[in-house]
């Protein structure tokens, strides 16, 4: 549909363009993820180079997002919380689907009291400690150096070299 060059005749094809997009969104959409995914490492190497043809833009857009992200959270820090929160259950149930949600010692299955263990104790394998352990297990790609313990048989863990609330577990490694 050809548009007169004119201010009134630009204005009728924004509109145009606008109601067509609006009114075609899902195909368009599926078109533009069809075409990334068939030129993810194009688009990748892309930008990498305007990454490094272009530090100080970069370093501009950074911290106008940034400063965009801090106003956000002031205004609505309930709708980050919730993201976070909901981001942390997803990652503490991946790594629970993956081992199994089931306490190694005592069998307990409620979600809600599992916790990820290690097998070896921290103070004897001489690792740092992570706030966020089921992201680190993840990050490290689920290793055999972690367990499913319930609180209770965690906490026995810690503090004693074997289970004193299950007499038929054996002792725990690494204590």
């Amino acid at each position: 549909m050809p548009f007169p060059q004119t201010p009134a005749g630009l204005q009728k094809k924004r509109d145009y363009n606008r109601a067509y997009r609006k009114a075609n969104f899902d195909k368009i959409k599926a078109g533009q993820d069809k075409y990334w995914a068939a030129h993810r490492e194009q688009r990748r190497l892309n930008q990498q180079r305007w990454r490094a043809a272009n530090p100080d833009r970069l370093r501009v857009y950074h911290k106008l997002n940034k400063e965009r992200q801090n106003q956000d959270y002031a205004e609505h820090p309930e709708k980050y919380l919730t993201r976070n929160k909901l981001a942390k259950q997803r990652q503490r149930d991946r790594v629970l689907d993956y081992y199994g949600a089931v306490c190694a010692c005592c069998g307990e299955t409620g979600r809600i009291v599992l916790t990820v263990d290690h097998i070896i104790a921290l103070k004897v394998s001489g690792q740092k400690r992570r706030a966020n352990l089921p992201q680190q297990v993840i990050t490290e790609g689920f290793p055999d150096t972690y367990q499913i313990l319930c609180r209770n048989c965690n906490w026995a863990k810690g503090t004693e070299p074997e289970c004193t609330l299950h007499a038929n577990h054996a002792p725990f490694l690494g204590v």
